[in-house]
């Protein structure tokens, strides 16, 4: 969201005083500009917070140990004492070695700050290497979709934040076929998606379907989500080949050469 946006829901939760829980594990990974210059920062909730209703989540999984099940809560101190009091009665304690590592490792990461203000040694280090990593990674997917995925059935996004792809279906290129048989058009978005979709799994390649993130399922839009931080990059180019090819295939099959 813009920062006018923000306020502008700020606004809408302080007249009816409602809570703003800021769940933004990608918060740290926000891609650096095509000159490699830091990206303009995102504003938190918590940085506009006046009255103490934002609860924002981090997670240590995302910008540090996939799988660690450590995350930052930063609220106000009675949220805190009630949450960990839940806490307690609940899950008990996060994950023991996870806490033990990250402990040890964020002590040793204590920021050696230099006289410029620059940290080469700590975790603002870390996460400017983090940043530059998976935009490394976001820029050969995209090369690999350019040069290998039909572009007049799909489009997709350049994310400057985070780890995932959008993959958007051109819906004039796939046409419902089946309304005549009474499906409508937002069936047939869910019905083509889970056929392009097996087709993916045919041809050995796995994204997310977008249905499965739409708090709206009737929306008339048909994606799938792709990751450029799990897989060898080498596998990206045949990775795309094969999104290519699985599109190609269910369109064949549902309006023949035209």
């Amino acid at each position: 969201m813009s920062l006018e946006r923000k306020l502008e829901v700020y606004k809408v939760c302080q007249k009816h005083n409602i809570l703003i829980v800021e769940d933004d594990p990608y918060f740290h990974l926000q891609l650096p500009n095509e000159d490699g210059t830091p990206p303009p920062p995102v504003t938190s909730f918590l940085k506009l917070d006046t009255d103490g209703r934002v609860l924002r989540i981090d997670s240590f999984s995302k910008m540090l140990m996939p799988g660690s099940r450590c995350s930052i809560l930063t609220a106000n101190k009675i949220f805190i004492d009630n949450i960990l009091l839940y806490h307690d009665l609940s899950v008990h304690t996060a994950s023991g070695p996870s806490q033990l590592v990250l402990y040890s490792l964020l002590n040793q990461w204590t920021s050696h700050s230099l006289e410029d203000g620059t940290d080469k040694t700590g975790f603002t280090a870390w996460l400017t290497a983090l940043q530059k990593h998976y935009q490394k990674r976001r820029d050969i997917l995209i090369t690999a979709f350019e040069e290998n995925v039909p572009r007049d059935l799909c489009s997709w996004n350049k994310p400057t934040t985070g780890m995932f792809l959008w993959l958007e279906i051109n819906l004039e290129k796939f046409p419902n076929v089946k309304a005549s048989e009474g499906m409508s058009d937002s069936q047939w978005c869910v019905n083509l998606e889970d056929l392009i979709f097996d087709s993916y799994l045919k041809n050995c390649v796995a994204l997310a379907k977008g249905h499965w993130f739409m708090i709206d399922q009737s929306k008339l839009k048909v994606g799938f989500r792709a990751t450029y931080a799990f897989a060898d990059v080498d596998l990206f180019v045949v990775a795309a080949e094969r999104v290519g090819t699985a599109l190609k295939e269910v369109h064949l099959k549902l309006y023949g050469d035209s």
